[in-house]
């Protein structure tokens, strides 16, 4: 055990000793159960682990839109099937490249893994598959690869192919190590493999036999083609259990959930895949199924998006196939936790746990869409999660019984907690469907139906991305695609869907795929009324008291900024307060400001926190002027995480040289720095935090003409200068990121 697991161990102990006892249980279970489950995948084949032969229910779910719907989106469509058939990606700052066996990659930030593996000549019986494949899924390996239609390139999926380092597909997959190796990614394979390009493959063939591309650059028998052969180029060189791929379980699940999606929109067109592939399928899909309930990221007392990817995905497995004893098990136990973690993960006003806007979106799309396929389901499989056997399920956390009979689908606190997900979503988006990011942001997704972006040129990319770097392969004018990771659009269509909210769906331009689909799959949306979070009372009380208080301290302690505006922001502003989340919301015509003032720790951690207490966003009709910064990357540089979360990244008052929480670890902080509102409401907002060990306060006063803001500390400690704020936004010391590996220039302003 390496030291930081030794402190990590210590301070839990110190903590809270029961929860301690309850983990140390746990991993001595584990530290039994793991050399069994390798030597058991060792001795014969991973593929096919329930030993049944599982088919397909007959019952659709997602079914593709209207002409009207998708015709919007069909030029983005057809740019992204281009780049799919030719095995081209833009993931996590990568720029778009071609990923395959033995590629040279450019590196992050000066660390490169090389020199390139070796590549590969891919004969059409899959014998190159021999070395690379662990000795007990070779024949099941090369029988997946027999059937692809040649010619085909392979795709190397164990590969960051941002780094070059790779992973090799024999290691069984609880012996993956990553994290520690400078400049690697785990993340850009664990993206790639989930395979959220698969229903956008399936969308541009619809586009396509509709004739809405005039002058098609491949037909729509390429298309279906390429759905086959890269679902069994993936499975042959990924056997369940093994490789950097099923090492997260919840990316198991997410990319279970895109290739039932891709098939459902595929067969809703009229599509029908020969048998041979189908049972593929099917077994594959109850494959990825066994390893989520295996190794599902339940932990007692904080959990967060990774067990509620689980939990979705599982639910989406055991509704596709065909019921059995066991699966009507997987069923219950789905339907349970999801109902559950809703409660659990949601507050009471709607906002999500982990702290986080990017992740609250993450969160409520899980949520939405495992909600849809709940009230979507026919009674007879409801009739197998009343009649579920309790022993097939999951031994941790445990199916408490089969669904009882009569009882709602979607209880009404999890409907109620979903309709105050969706209003918080709506409330920290520009009009354009922007979130204004507080905390981490990682691009996370369940699916990409709605492709969300801009065209642009390579050139222009280049200039705008420092990630991209000057260099690389293609010309200035190549038309390059830039996914906007920021657009929450699709979302909020889908939360409108779930709650019959039609109005909402209409008015977005262009209309969404995602909220079409789930409007014609839920038969009856659930009557709930979403949260009132209104200001509270009082606030011209408070706001003078601390401004008196302020008039007390010297200039040493004291900091006064002013953002001037050609209106009153006071005018038609609207509040609305987040107290569990920490954030205070106003919104007006021209006016969009966030507020942060809360809680530093998620379930005892600080997970996807940053050092952003009594920091501030802010956005003038529809410009940004104060942002948060984004966070860049993970793992990989964790020196550039630090930089992302520290509070000098943040418009948010800060002491010279000091941290209000320390940075301990890529995914914690002490929890120290916790914030509290004093007063809320139509004229300002103030609040203060002790991270620095005594009381830093901000106020911020709408006038007449502009936001005054006012920094303070009633004790000796001095503050730092806030940063230059004119007329454009904010400068921070670190270049903004609008998605997980993207980061723009220094003359780049979001």
């Amino acid at each position: 055990m390496d030291s930081k697991k030794i402190r990590s161990a210590f301070r839990d102990l110190a903590n809270n000793p029961r929860r301690f006892s309850k983990k140390l249980r746990v991993r001595s279970r584990q530290a039994v159960r793991k050399p069994l489950e390798r030597r058991r995948a060792m001795r014969r084949s991973t593929y096919g682990a329930l030993n049944v032969e599982p088919v397909f229910a007959p019952e659709p779910y997602y079914r593709t839109p209207s002409r009207e719907v998708l015709a919007p989106h069909a030029e983005t469509l057809f740019y992204l099937t281009g780049q799919t058939l030719a095995h081209r990606f833009d993931l996590l700052g990568s720029g778009w490249v071609e990923v395959r066996h033995g590629m040279e990659c450019a590196g992050l930030e000066g660390h490169r893994w090389g020199p390139p593996h070796p590549a590969l000549t891919a004969d059409d019986g899959g014998q190159w598959i021999e070395h690379r494949i662990n000795s007990s899924n070779r024949g099941d390996a090369r029988s997946l690869w027999s059937q692809i239609a040649q010619p085909y390139v392979p795709i190397d999926w164990q590969l960051d192919f941002k780094s070059g380092f790779r992973w090799p597909e024999k290691l069984w997959s609880q012996d993956i190590q990553f994290g520690s190796q400078p400049g690697v990614d785990v993340k850009v394979p664990w993206e790639l493999a989930r395979l959220h390009h698969l229903p956008q493959l399936a969308l541009a063939h619809a586009c396509l036999v509709q004739g809405l591309d005039p002058t098609p650059s491949f037909d729509a028998g390429s298309l279906r083609a390429e759905f086959r052969n890269q679902v069994l180029d993936f499975l042959a060189a990924n056997p369940p259990g093994f490789g950097v791929n099923w090492a997260c379980p919840m990316d198991v699940a997410i990319r279970a959930v895109n290739i039932l999606v891709a098939r459902d929109l595929f067969l809703s067109q009229g599509v029908r895949f020969d048998d041979d592939l189908e049972r593929v399928l099917a077994r594959s899909i109850a494959d990825h199924g066994w390893h989520v309930v295996q190794h599902l990221e339940w932990y007692l007392g904080h959990r967060g998006n990774h067990y509620l990817s689980d939990i979705v995905g599982l639910l989406f497995i055991a509704l596709y196939l065909e019921r059995s004893p066991r699966i009507d098990a997987w069923l219950a136990f789905a339907i349970q936790e999801l109902n559950g973690e809703i409660e659990f993960q949601f507050h009471r006003e709607g906002s999500n746990a982990e702290g986080s806007t990017a992740y609250h979106r993450l969160c409520t799309e899980l949520a939405i869409h495992g909600s849809s396929m709940l009230l979507s389901m026919p009674a007879r499989r409801r009739a197998g999660a009343e009649s579920a056997d309790p022993g097939l399920g999951p031994h941790r956390p445990r199916l408490v019984g089969p669904l009882p009979a009569g009882s709602p689908l979607l209880s009404h606190v999890a409907a109620e907690r979903l309709a105050g997900a969706g209003e918080f979503l709506a409330a920290v988006c520009k009009p354009n469907g922007q979130m204004l990011l507080v905390g981490d942001m990682d691009s996370g997704r369940l699916l990409k139906l709605d492709p969300r972006g801009t065209f642009m040129t390579l050139g222009e990319a280049r200039s705008r991305y420092a990630n991209l770097g000057v260099g690389g392969g293609g010309a200035a004018d190549e038309l390059y695609w830039d996914e906007d990771n920021t657009d929450a659009s699709e979302t909020i269509a889908a939360s409108a869907a779930l709650l019959g909210r039609g109005d909402t769906i209409d008015r977005l331009d262009p209309p969404s795929i995602a909220g079409a689909c789930l409007a014609t799959m839920i038969p009856v949306a659930p009557t709930v009324t979403a949260p009132v979070v209104m200001p509270s009372s009082g606030e011209e009380a408070g706001l003078s008291s601390a401004v008196a208080l302020a008039a007390t301290v010297g200039p040493d302690h004291r900091r006064e900024t002013v953002i001037p505006l050609d209106f009153d922001p006071g005018s038609g502003l609207n509040g609305a307060a987040y107290a569990e989340f920490g954030l205070y919301v106003y919104r007006s015509p021209r006016l969009l400001m966030t507020f942060r003032c809360g809680p530093t720790e998620v379930f005892g951690f600080g997970a996807h926190l940053h050092n952003d207490q009594l920091g501030l966003t802010l956005s003038v009709d529809g410009v940004d002027r104060i942002v948060d910064p984004g966070n860049y990357i993970y793992t990989p540089i964790v020196q550039r995480r630090n930089e992302y979360r520290s509070v000098f990244a943040h418009f948010a008052p800060a002491i010279e040289g000091k941290e209000p929480s320390p940075l301990d670890g890529v995914f914690r902080h002490s929890g120290s720095g916790q914030g509290t509102c004093v007063a809320f409401g139509p004229t300002g907002v103030t609040g203060w935090h002790e991270g620095y060990g005594e009381r830093v306060h901000r106020i911020v006063v709408f006038e007449a003409s502009g936001i005054r803001i006012i920094d303070f500390t009633e004790g000796k400690l001095a503050l730092a200068e806030p940063g230059p704020l004119g007329g454009d936004s904010f400068s921070r010391p670190v270049k903004f990121s609008p998605g997980y590996g993207k980061r723009f220039n220094e003359d780049e302003r979001p």
